[in-house]
C-alpha cells in the first residue's frame, strides 16, 4: 500500500512539473504568435504587448484614466491594436522610402561647480543626451522615488523587472519616432489626397485648401469657446458647413464676380486673409506647424490654399460692395419699411449730459445750476476737461429713442422739449444732469430730402439681409459636385494604408 501511494505521489509530481513546463511553453508560443502581417512582414503578440504596456504608461502619465471595467479595457486594447498596426505600416513606409528620422533627444543640464568659469585651456564636458526611454524612466522615478513603489508600479503594468520595461520602451519609442517621421511637413503627402474635395461649377477646390480652411475655422472655435475638435466624431459635423456655407459660396460668388469683370488687388486679398496671419502670430509658428503636419499640409500647400481662398474671399467682398453701390430699393419696399418701423425715422433728439456716481453730488450740482443753461455749459466744459472730480460727460446727436442704449435716459429725453433741462436722472453711467439741445420731428416720407434720408436708413438696416439673399442666389446658380471632402486626416490616412499595404490582422490573438 505504501509503495502504491509513493508511486501515485511520484506520478502526480511528474504530471505537475510537466504541466508547468507545458504552461510556460504555451505562454512562449502565444507570445510568438503572429498578430499582424504588413507586406508579408510579421509582427508578434510580444511586439504588440510591448507597445501596449508602454502606451498604458504614457496614457497614465498624461493624466488620462486607465480603463477599469473589462468592457472598457477591451475597447481600449482594440484601439491600441489598430494604432499599433497603423504605426507599423507607417514605419514600413518610412524605412522603404528612406525618410529621415529625427531622434528626440533632450540634453541634460550641465553641472557647474563653485560658479567657476572654465579657463581657456579647459575642455567643456560634452552634454549628455537622454534618449526618450531614459526620459520616461526618469519621469517615472520622479513620480515613484521609492524603489519598492517604482517596482510595484512596473509590476502592475505587467513588467517583471526594469530591464523588461526598458526593452519595451525602446521598442515603443523606436516605433513612435519612425512613424512620426511620416508626418513631417517635408514629406510628400500628395499620395493621400484625391483630385478634389469638391467642384464649384468647373472649378476644383483641393483637399489641401479644404483642410487649410478647416484648421483656420477650428482655431477660431478655440479662440471663442476654448475647444478644438480633434476626433473624427468631433470634426466631421463641421465639414458640410465648411463646404457649403464657406468655401463653395466664396468660390461661386468669386466666379460670378469675375464674369462681371470685377477684379481685386493684392491689398484686397491681404485685407481678407489678415485673420489667418493673426492666428499664426497669436499661436506661434511652432503650434501652426504642428497643426498643419496633422493635416498633412506642406508649406507649399498652405501658401497655395491661402492664396486661393483669399482671392475667392476678396472677390466675394468686392461683389458685395458692388451690390451695395448699385442697390436701389423700390418705393414700395421703402414705404412698407417706413410704415412698420416708425421709431427708426424719428423724432430725433440731440442732448448733452453730465453724470455723477453719487446721487448727493448730483443733487448739489443740480441745485447750483438750477435750470440755468449758461451754468450747465460751464459745468459741462469743466467736466469735459477733467476739472470736476467724479464727473463724466456724454453727448447724443440726432438719435431716435430706439438708438439710445440707456432706456431710462431715452425715456426721459423723449418726454422733454428742446431747451429743457433736468437733474437726478438715474442711468447706466450714474446719475445724470441732462440738457436737450434740439428735438427734430420724424422724417416725412413725402418730402424729397427726407425720402433720401429714409432710403439710407432703410439700406443701413437691411443691407445684411439684401447681400445675403443676393449672394445665396448666385451660389445656388453653381452646381457643387462632391469629391472626397468628407474625410478627416485619420480617415484619409487609414484608407491609404489599407490600399497601399497588404495587411492581415489576427486581432483575437492580440487581445486574448
Amino acid at each position: 500500500m505504501k509503495k502504491l501511494l509513493c508511486l501515485f505521489l511520484c506520478i502526480a509530481f511528474i504530471l505537475s512539473a510537466s504541466g508547468c513546463a507545458f504552461l510556460q511553453l504555451n505562454e512562449a508560443k502565444d507570445a510568438d504568435s503572429v498578430v499582424a502581417t504588413i507586406d508579408d512582414r510579421e509582427y508578434t503578440k510580444a511586439d504588440f504587448i510591448k507597445y501596449y504596456k508602454v502606451a498604458e504608461i504614457v496614457y497614465d502619465m498624461n493624466g488620462y484614466s486607465l480603463p477599469e471595467s473589462e468592457e472598457d479595457e477591451k475597447a481600449f486594447k482594440e484601439t491600441a491594436f489598430e494604432d499599433f498596426v497603423r504605426m507599423c505600416a507607417l514605419v514600413a513606409y518610412v524605412e522603404a522610402n528612406d525618410i529621415p528620422v529625427e531622434e528626440e533627444e533632450v540634453p541634460e543640464e550641465s553641472t557647474e561647480t563653485d560658479g567657476d568659469t572654465p579657463d581657456e585651456n579647459t575642455t567643456e564636458p560634452t552634454e549628455e543626451k537622454k534618449t526618450p526611454t531614459e526620459q520616461l524612466v526618469e519621469t517615472l522615478k520622479e513620480q515613484y522615488p521609492e524603489e519598492a513603489d517604482y517596482n510595484k508600479y512596473l509590476s502592475g503594468i505587467g513588467f517583471k523587472d526594469e530591464a523588461a520595461f526598458i526593452e519595451a520602451s525602446d521598442y515603443y519609442m523606436d516605433l513612435t519616432t519612425k512613424s512620426n517621421a511620416f508626418y513631417n511637413r517635408s514629406v510628400d503627402h500628395s499620395i493621400l489626397f484625391g483630385e478634389e474635395a469638391f467642384k464649384v461649377g468647373d472649378e476644383k477646390v483641393s483637399d489641401q485648401e479644404f483642410y487649410f480652411y478647416a484648421v483656420m475655422l477650428f482655431i477660431q472655435l478655440y479662440l471663442n469657446y476654448q475647444t478644438f475638435p480633434t476626433t473624427d466624431d468631433e470634426q466631421l459635423p463641421y465639414y458640410d458647413s465648411i463646404k457649403t456655407d464657406y468655401l463653395a459660396k466664396y468660390h461661386a460668388v468669386a466666379q460670378y464676380a469675375s464674369q462681371k469683370g470685377i477684379t481685386v488687388t493684392d491689398e484686397d486679398i491681404d485685407a481678407q486673409t489678415y485673420i489667418f496671419d493673426y492666428y499664426t502670430a497669436y499661436f506661434g509658428e511652432d503650434t501652426l506647424d504642428t497643426l498643419y503636419s496633422q493635416y498633412f499640409l506642406s508649406d507649399e500647400d498652405v501658401a497655395e490654399a491661402k492664396a486661393s481662398v483669399g482671392k475667392a474671399m476678396a472677390l466675394s467682398q468686392a461683389y458685395s460692395d458692388y451690390l451695395l453701390d448699385n442697390w436701389q430699393p423700390t418705393t414700395n419696399e421703402v414705404s412698407a419699411y417706413y410704415a412698420t418701423n416708425p421709431n427708426n425715422f424719428g423724432p430725433f433728439v440731440s442732448a448733452r449730459y453730465i453724470s455723477f456716481d453719487d446721487l448727493n453730488t448730483t443733487a448739489e450740482f443740480w441745485e447750483e445750476i438750477h435750470y440755468d443753461k449758461s451754468r450747465f455749459d460751464i459745468l459741462y466744459k469743466n467736466a469735459e476737461n477733467g476739472d470736476v472730480p467724479g464727473a463724466k460727460t456724454g453727448e447724443i446727436i440726432e438719435q431716435t429713442k430706439s438708438q439710445i442704449s440707456d432706456g431710462t435716459l431715452g425715456e426721459t429725453l423723449f418726454n422733454m422739449n428742446e431747451g429743457d433741462m433736468t437733474g437726478g436722472v438715474p442711468g447706466t453711467e450714474g446719475n445724470y444732469i441732462v440738457y436737450v439741445d434740439s428735438m427734430k420731428d420724424s422724417y416725412d416720407l413725402d418730402d424729397a430730402d427726407d425720402y433720401e434720408k429714409i432710403v439710407e436708413i432703410y439700406k443701413e438696416n437691411n443691407s445684411s439681409n439684401y447681400i445675403s439673399a443676393q449672394t445665396k442666389a448666385v451660389a445656388e446658380g453653381f452646381a457643387v459636385t462632391d469629391g472626397d471632402y468628407k474625410q478627416t486626416p485619420s480617415m484619409r490616412l487609414n484608407e491609404w494604408i489599407e490600399k497601399t499595404f497588404k495587411i492581415k490582422r489576427w486581432e483575437k490573438r492580440a487581445l486574448r
